[in-house]
């Protein structure tokens, strides 16, 4: 894997791609990880995983309203507003009590949150690979269990409540790590700074809810942070934002191989006798 990343480099024709795309689902007021950083996590994993499995996802997609892999993973993001997918909100977070040092699936209520929803559409994904929901949907919710904010506490909806002055301007901290803390970093920059400086393959292993136990740490931090300072600017910034390009980093990579064991399983299942 890390041989793999050292010989990636990003194309210029596929940077002006990303950066179009960038612009069509972004908005001034969007918060920011909803578009953008599912779009740099996407194309990461799209990067990294195996040829087999481009070709995989490129039949799953031919149905889809979408044509690229990156394009599409903000999918499911705009499907929740949609009468037929409001059951599916809760699916991209996850509340734990305040004195919880890990994360489980026993932690998701009845009506589900990230883990169990990730569960479920790799489920779906295994019996229907061709499911392109199903993909939108996983690849989706990897990424949001590496964001911070997605594995919090009910009691100021995942930070949506926690109000906080970033360079001057009142915003909450939710949206701070949507994707604030990115700046102006294009999608092409973001990938460039993570092929250039790949992760160890080490950081592949674990279970969602090991990944989830990251964030809720992470999490831990940040409020810790905010209880000291409501107030924040540059220092904030550059001591943070590097731990967002990270957890999407590792979403990226992640969610690469997790997509690659899926399509050998598909493979191995729809294999003659």
């Amino acid at each position: 894997m890390q041989q793999r990343l050292q010989q990636l480099r990003v194309r210029h024709s596929l940077a002006l791609i990303l950066i179009v795309q960038l612009a069509m689902f972004s908005a001034p007021q969007a918060q920011a990880f909803e578009a953008r950083g599912h779009i740099a996590a996407c194309e990461l994993a799209w990067q990294l995983m195996a040829q087999e499995t481009r070709s995989w996802i490129r039949e799953t997609l031919a149905d889809s309203p979408y044509h690229r892999f990156n394009a599409a993973c903000p999918w499911p993001d705009k499907a929740r507003d949609q009468r037929e997918f409001k059951h599916t909100g809760p699916w991209h977070y996850i509340n734990v009590p305040a004195s919880a040092a890990r994360v489980s699936l026993s932690d998701c209520p009845q009506k589900g949150c990230v883990l169990s929803a990730a569960a479920t559409m790799k489920q779906r994904l295994l019996s229907q690979p061709h499911d392109w929901q199903a993909l939108l949907f996983f690849s989706h919710f990897i990424a949001d269990l590496h964001q911070p904010l997605h594995v919090s506490y009910a009691d100021d909806r995942g930070g949506n409540r926690a109000k906080i002055r970033l360079h001057g301007k009142w915003t909450n901290l939710h949206r701070v790590w949507d994707g604030q803390l990115l700046g102006m970093y294009s999608i092409s920059g973001l990938l460039d700074e993570w092929l250039q400086a790949p992760l160890p393959a080490s950081r592949l292993r674990g279970s969602a809810a090991d990944w989830a136990t990251e964030s809720l740490q992470l999490t831990r931090r940040i409020y810790q942070d905010y209880r000291q300072h409501k107030k924040v600017g540059e220092e904030y910034q550059q001591r943070f934002a590097p731990l967002l390009r990270q957890r999407l980093q590792l979403a990226g990579m992640r969610l690469a191989a997790e997509l690659d064991a899926i399509a050998k399983q598909v493979t191995q299942q729809s294999a003659p006798d």
